[in-house]
């Protein structure tokens, strides 16, 4: 029997510009960016951005929406 693999929730990417859009152009499907910084290094610019699964933002959603009443 095969084991459910699950999605980390959290994922933190970060390093040069173009090699950080890379990485960022497979993720953004199953994750949002929740912060990103970006700092130049000596003469190239790097990145760091912080990825939440949608899984964890879609709870949070339902989480919301079911503690809401009706005024």
């Amino acid at each position: 029997m095969d084991a459910e693999i699950k999605p980390r929730k959290l994922r933190i990417v970060t390093g040069h510009v173009a090699i950080l859009e890379e990485s960022l152009n497979r993720l953004l499907n199953d994750y949002n960016a929740i912060v990103w910084h970006f700092a130049p290094i000596g003469d190239v610019m790097h990145g760091t951005v912080v990825l939440l699964h949608n899984s964890v933002l879609m709870q949070q959603r339902l989480a919301t929406a079911g503690g809401m009443r009706p005024n």
